[in-house]
């Protein structure tokens, strides 16, 4: 067994990794590396190695307790990847015996106990570092992200008799009277953001900092302090020029030796090869806390999720392996998009409950009228009609230089052609008229874009109309409802070549909360349709089990 002096745990740890017996990715094994040869070589560069320093880091840790969960109440007990990144972060001086490492980049998948950790850290620096008028900050974009490292560090002190006698725990800080230091969450868009003096800040999910603002902010507020740590946690993120991005490289760089940077200490654990993401076995390299706080059985419903779905393959990829993904993806499927293409007999839908979404966003191109049939039994099928608009000037300079068959489209009947070079919405409002004497259509659901102008034009035709945002929080839940009818080939569309290519077109974007939406901006061409699709299925989830028709019930509505 390789020996550091930093316990049997680090050192059985160590030893695991540079005999293979555990499966850990490449950058773990360089890190683990790096260690053992500044053990060997440190000292001529002024670097000294003191395990007990970082053992006292552990032992003050085994004072907090958890706050949540199954281990609520239990003292926090790290696990032996945990231990070697502790002591490995405080367990190095330099010559004049202030701390070596004064930046650290944490990046590993979610669940593995990083804002625990960080907590922890942040409530040492408090009480235990010997810093006078120690300010500590959780650090992140939005408040409610800053909160997250912060009120885990109350509940921590709140659980351990031994630190509440030291620290009072107050709504928006933690503060010790004998030494004034304080500990308070603090956020980018925070105004006083700047004009600290901190001892230890803790940057929460980087990769969310759309900035280098509040990196810069806190790396830049610890002049005064004879050795501060910036300590950066944070999961993969979908955009490699960000901040995060770029410490991510550069802590890359650092790993393999390209650069030697003695004050930073990255740790990275990620998936080596994302064309594995199915094998078990490769797991934890992304997961070292895999069957302690990673479930096995999530891992694996999310893995079986991902087989069919491409945008649940990018959030697994990124979330829980670590990848570096693109904030988009595919939607759905070709071929599962496509078996959803079943033929839907218009004549036998007549006076049947349907719901309306309408998508006029573009008055140079494609617009959508979409009526969709809620299935007459629990386990049956929506059916969907789709009504497409173009400007004749539109058709031929689409066919041409997209090489996007509206030509072909409009002939067929697939596309109906407005005369001029912009939509002629009247043409759209008389079809949706005609289509309410037909049919039994409970509501129009559409884009808040140009609303006044629908709301009159549906109102005059005794028509109820929702407007919808197009975030988030809106488009959600009805999306996931899309995904699942997709997947289960409960939804069909008839045999209609228009929104075949819209679905194959469909990017959905995700955001970190996992909240989903079609996202028009990223897909390279229209998705109109699909969009409609989910804005009139957003209405049949809505009033499930109504049948009232809409002259019973005439107005504008708003959600």
């Amino acid at each position: 067994m390789i020996r550091t002096g930093a316990g049997a745990a680090v050192d059985g740890y160590i030893d695991s990794v540079m005999q293979g017996t555990v499966n850990v990715g490449r950058y773990e094994r360089l890190m683990v590396e790096r260690q053992l040869n500044d053990i060997r070589t440190g000292g001529d560069r002024g670097l000294v190695w003191d395990p007990e320093l970082g053992q006292m880091v552990v032992d003050f840790m085994h004072l907090c307790r958890h706050s949540k969960g199954r281990w609520a109440g239990r003292p926090l007990e790290l696990e032996p990847w945990q231990e070697f990144w502790v002591t490995t972060l405080f367990g190095w001086m330099r010559e004049d015996g202030t701390r070596r490492f004064r930046r650290s980049l944490l990046f590993i998948g979610r669940k593995n106990g990083k804002s625990t950790l960080a907590s922890a850290i942040g409530l040492y620096g408090l009480v235990a570092d010997g810093e006078g008028g120690a300010e500590i900050y959780a650090a992140a974009t939005k408040k409610e992200q800053a909160r997250i490292v912060f009120t885990e560090a109350q509940r921590m002190v709140e659980k351990s008799p031994a630190l509440l006698s030291e620290i009072t725990v107050h709504e928006n800080s933690i503060f010790v009277r004998g030494t004034a230091s304080r500990f308070v969450p603090l956020s980018a868009d925070d105004r006083k953001a700047s004009g600290h003096n901190s001892h230890i800040a803790i940057i929460d999910e980087l990769h969310e900092h759309p900035t280098a603002e509040m990196w810069d902010v806190m790396r830049t507020s610890m002049g005064a302090r004879e050795q501060p740590l910036l300590l950066a946690t944070t999961t993969a993120g979908d955009d490699e020029n960000s901040i995060c991005g770029e410490q991510f490289h550069f802590a890359e760089r650092v790993l393999e030796g390209t650069i030697e940077v003695d004050e930073f200490f990255p740790a990275i654990y990620m998936l080596d090869d994302a064309d594995k993401w199915k094998d078990e076995s490769c797991w934890r390299q992304a997961n070292p806390n895999i069957g302690v706080t990673v479930s096995v059985e999530e891992m694996r419903e999310m893995a079986k999720e991902a087989e069919d779905n491409p945008r649940s393959l990018n959030s697994f990829l990124r979330y829980k392996l670590n990848r570096w993904v693109s904030s988009s993806a595919r939607w759905f499927q070709p071929d599962v998009w496509d078996a959803c293409g079943e033929h839907v007999d218009e004549s036998a839908l007549e006076g049947r409950v349907c719901y309306g979404g309408l998508d006029l966003a573009s008055v140079e191109d494609i617009a959508a009228w979409i009526l969709l049939f809620p299935p007459e039994r629990a386990d049956g099928v929506y059916q969907v009609l789709c009504r497409f608009f173009v400007p004749e000037h539109a058709i031929a300079r689409r066919s041409v230089k997209a090489s996007v068959p509206y030509d072909v489209w409009s002939r067929e009947g697939h596309l109906i052609a407005t005369p001029g070079e912009v939509i002629d919405h009247d043409l759209i409002f008389d079809a949706i008229d005609a289509d309410a004497q037909r049919f039994d259509l409970q509501e129009i659901c559409f884009d808040r874009w140009g609303a006044a102008r629908v709301y009159t034009q549906m109102e005059d035709r005794g028509l109820k109309v929702m407007q919808m945002g197009q975030g988030y929080a809106s488009m959600s839940g009805p999306s996931k409802e899309l995904e699942r009818l997709v997947r289960q080939e409960r939804i069909h569309y008839g045999e209609q070549p228009v929104m075949r290519w819209m679905g194959h077109n469909a990017v959905a974007t995700e955001d970190p909360a996992g909240n989903i939406k079609p996202d028009k901006g990223k897909a390279k061409e229209k998705i109109d349709g699909v969009v409609a699709v989910v804005m009139a299925l957003d209405r049949a989830m809505r009033r499930k089990g109504r049948t009232r028709s809409v002259y019973e019930d005439r107005g504008i509505a708003m959600i």
